[in-house]
């Protein structure tokens, strides 16, 4: 998880105000683009499919976390969803 707090910033910044469990990111671009760099340098960090565990031995069996998103799309609402597959590896 302290990956998810660091990656892609300049040194001594994280995104996680030292919490390890909630990330605030600019806008979806930089939330993917963390994730995937996370996944060229980490990919054991993701969790493998059932299907594809026996393709991928010492593969991560369980996933990290579960991931939702917040969106402020106003002062008086928000919007928010939850997804499935963004601790995956494809």
């Amino acid at each position: 998880m302290n990956s998810f707090a660091t990656v892609n910033l300049p040194a001594n910044r994280r995104r996680d105000k030292n919490s390890m469990c909630v990330f605030h990111f600019r806008d979806s671009e930089e939330l993917y683009n963390a994730r995937d760099a996370i996944i060229a340098t980490q990919s054991n960090a993701f969790f493998v499919p059932p299907a594809l565990q026996a393709q991928i031995p010492g593969g991560q069996l369980e996933p990290v976390g579960t991931a939702w998103y917040v969106f402020k799309t106003g002062e008086a609402k928000t919007d928010f969803a939850h997804d499935r597959s963004f601790f995956l590896m494809f």
